[in-house]
């Protein structure tokens, strides 16, 4: 599964990217696999990869249940920047996931074990068949994922994080505003 705003040129690209390259050589280990594609305002080019093992949904009132039912989340990456959400999202939901080092770029994660990361089409390939024939290993990546979530990226975290912040803030600005060593000569008298 593969969620996004499939518009986005970089998402566009990586769907297109990976039912080219890389679903041919998981369809060869597993014939009856799908992938779906979840996420608003999907371009033509991507409606027309739909058939029989590829299904393009459009805008969905919630993602989470496609997340539930996905046995692989992929973010095969190869362009574009900003936070990555989407990787965020499948593994707070406990999803395995399978991304390339740019899809992961800027979090907290850590290969083999949050997530499975792959840049060239046959090792992303290899990866998402192995989580397929291996659902202790996509399991554990899934509970990793979440914890990780969790623990970095929760509600109490960033609350944390943006206490610290405004504390630091205050403190900088208290000393800026403290009042300097007065000078014991005279000042300058002004006339009008």
């Amino acid at each position: 599964m593969f969620t996004g705003s499939i518009d986005y040129r970089p998402n566009t690209d990586a769907v297109t990217y990976f039912v080219r390259e890389i679903f041919p050589q998981i369809i060869q280990a597993h014939p009856d696999a799908t992938f779906t594609v979840v996420g608003m305002r999907p371009p033509e080019q991507v409606k027309s990869l739909a058939g029989r093992n590829v299904i393009v949904t459009g805008q969905v009132p919630d993602v989470r249940p496609y997340l539930a039912r996905a046995s692989v989340v992929i973010a095969p990456l190869r362009m574009g920047s900003g936070t990555r959400l989407k990787l965020l999202e499948a593994m707070a939901m406990g999803a395995a996931v399978v991304s390339t080092t740019l899809g992961c770029e800027g979090l907290a994660v850590r290969g083999g074990e949050h997530l499975l990361v792959a840049d060239q089409p046959h090792l992303f390939a290899r990866d998402v068949v192995r989580l397929l024939n291996d659902p202790g290993l996509a399991s554990e990546l899934g509970r990793q994922g979440r914890a990780l979530v969790e623990r970095e990226y929760g509600w109490a975290s960033a609350a944390q994080r943006l206490d610290e912040f405004l504390i630091d803030m205050v403190a900088s600005k208290r000393a800026v505003l403290q009042p300097t060593v007065r000078s014991t000569e005279p000042r300058p008298q002004r006339f009008a």
